[in-house]
């Protein structure tokens, strides 16, 4: 019996030992999931921190960034350029003293005034077969300036041919017509200052030969008369190798008297 009492005892003991390292190796594992549920915890806090970080500096991105629909967008003043006074080319006056008119005058008669540049191409004188005929269309092209101005560029480049009509030609051109706008028409025929310088219909302008015409081959220097100056006033012709007579030069848009109706100094 003792024999047995000691093995009885000593499987006891074994059970003992036996449950007490399962007890502490469920314990192990409840502190390992424990642990494991603590550490998924942190992570989950630091992502949601990360987030609310990277979320933040988003939303202070976006709200530094000015609204294009909220709030208006302010444009700097566009700069008008400052217009540029022409200079006026010194012309050369001399020859008004020193030419001498023929008395024969060639009378160049315009029936109707053309609507648009392709009625004025098929006026009988602009074929630009003689210089008298040219110089009668420069001196319609300048007077249509003021109220057709776009006819009165198309007609000048056409009575200047090869030699062309670029910026600055037209630059001067319009800015001795704005300083003197009614000298085009003293040149017709009926225009005088008490009648604001206008034209008799039809339109006819008379011009003149002088000692100095036909001094250089290819040029020809014209003459007409205002009624509202003293000396004549010079148109420089130029023919080219098909015969055509083009407007190479000009004194017609110099000051003439101003109209008796113009109070103005």
């Amino acid at each position: 019996m003792g024999f047995l009492d000691d093995v009885t005892k000593a499987v006891k003991t074994v059970n003992k030992v036996t449950r007490t390292i399962n007890s502490v190796e469920r314990a192990g594992k409840q502190v390992s999931n424990t642990v494991k549920k603590a550490s998924k915890a942190v992570n989950g806090t630091t992502k949601a921190s990360t987030s609310n970080k990277t979320a933040s500096k988003s939303a202070s991105k976006t709200s530094s960034k000015p609204s294009s629909r909220s709030s208006a967008k302010t444009e700097a003043p566009v700069e008008q350029p400052e217009k540029t006074e022409v200079q006026l080319p010194a012309r050369d006056t001399e020859y008004k003293t020193k030419v001498r008119l023929t008395e024969k005058s060639t009378g160049v008669v315009i029936e109707s005034l053309p609507i648009d540049i392709n009625e004025f191409k098929r006026l009988p004188e602009a074929a630009l077969s003689s210089p008298f005929d040219t110089a009668a269309l420069t001196l319609l092209a300048f007077a249509s300036f003021q109220g057709r101005r776009e006819l009165s560029i198309s007609m000048l480049e056409h009575l200047r041919g090869p030699a062309g009509l670029d910026q600055e030609a037209m630059a001067i051109i319009e800015a001795e017509i704005e300083r003197c706008s009614y000298a085009p028409r003293s040149y017709f025929a009926g225009a005088v200052p008490s009648n604001d310088y206008t034209p008799s219909s039809p339109y006819t302008v008379e011009l003149f030969e002088g000692n100095d015409s036909y001094l250089e081959e290819g040029y020809a220097n014209l003459y007409v008369r205002s009624s509202g100056a003293d000396d004549p006033r010079r148109i420089v012709l130029r023919q080219t190798k098909n015969g055509a007579w083009y407007l190479w030069d000009q004194d017609v848009l110099d000051d003439v008297k101003a109209p008796e109706g113009d109070v103005w100094v």
